[in-house]
């Protein structure tokens, strides 16, 4: 799990001194932590596929406010979160190219089974998700409902 690794990152920075990676990895275990503490972890015990999605949903938080703050004119501030969001990344895998998405989707059709029509779309997304669990959603969305009749 990342959550383990996560610890040894933060022990790693703290040895060396490097402030800036300590502060974003302690802000990783936090989400982790105040995840592991909400009522959604009754429903959904933390995993790696949970663990993804709260750090896709971090470096989306900086991202956005990297763009806010280029707005407003702020490149101190943008540029302190575009490197917390680099840095939250360097933990996320690599996303599916279009062709792994494909395959895949062509996979769980045949997998599960499935007529290859829209109202199966869903079903099949979430298939994808399984095992792709970094896919960009309105990506994968569009290239399944390409390949739908």
């Amino acid at each position: 799990m990342l959550y383990e690794r996560i610890d040894k990152e933060i022990h790693d920075a703290a040895v060396n001194d490097d402030r800036f990676a300590l502060e974003t990895l302690r802000l990783i275990k936090a989400e982790f932590l105040k995840y592991r503490a909400s009522k959604e972890a009754l429903k959904t015990p933390i995993c790696d596929a949970v663990e993804i999605t709260l750090m896709q949903r971090m470096m989306k938080q900086r991202s956005d406010a990297a763009e806010l703050y280029m707005k407003g004119n702020r490149p101190d501030l943008a540029e302190k979160e575009t490197a917390e969001a680099e840095c939250i990344g360097k933990f996320l895998p690599k996303e599916p190219t279009e062709d792994e998405i494909v395959d895949e989707i062509h996979s769980v059709i045949s997998r599960l089974d499935l007529e290859p029509v829209k109202r199966n779309m869903g079903v099949i997304i979430k298939g994808v998700k399984e095992k792709y669990p970094t896919a960009d959603g309105k990506k994968l969305a569009a290239v399944v409902s390409a390949m739908l009749t």
